[in-house]
């Protein structure tokens, strides 16, 4: 079983409790987050290009609020390496945030058409600027749908957790 199978499975077991949790815990954002999630379970493939913006979207604005850093997918990774520099333990709890920018996920248009040129292959990975600018249209799919559900439950559940004294 691949990665990408464990994750699948784990988050279909757990798309409806981690759902609940982050709706409890952000009511503000019940609305979107419900409306997404009913999308993803209710209208299939269709669904998964509705989720997909708006699991990205809230993740993201759970990470300004969360972090308190301006464009936190560009700066908070920065800002937390010197600010727990002397915390190993917790630097490694905040791995998959720091490493994101370097991430397929955040790849810059550049750096999407060299990897694309290099491999002779067109670049298919989820990726935030292409679903959330309109560059791509073929990003509903349950995979994808299932990781930026998972990137929301990182924003909004486990970053908050690692954060918390």
């Amino acid at each position: 079983m691949g990665v990408d199978q464990i994750m699948v499975t784990y988050y279909r077991t757990n798309l409806q409790p981690f759902s609940d949790e982050l709706t409890s815990e952000y009511p503000k954002r019940a609305a979107a987050i419900k409306a997404a999630v009913n999308a993803h379970i209710s209208l299939a493939e269709q669904g998964y290009f509705l989720s997909i913006p708006v699991f990205i979207a809230q993740a993201d604005g759970l990470l300004a609020e969360i972090t308190g850093v301006e464009s936190p997918m560009t700066k908070a990774a920065k800002v937390f390496r010197e600010k727990y520099a002397d915390d190993p333990e917790l630097l490694d709890l905040l791995y998959p945030f720091l490493e994101l920018q370097s991430s397929r996920f955040m790849m810059s248009t550049k750096a999407r058409q060299a990897a694309a040129q290099s491999t002779k292959k067109s670049f298919t990975a989820l990726n935030r600027h292409q679903v959330m600018h309109g560059e791509r249209s073929d990003y509903g799919t349950e995979i994808n749908s299932l990781k930026a559900f998972s990137f929301l439950v990182f924003a909004g559940l486990h970053l908050p957790a690692v954060l918390t004294p």
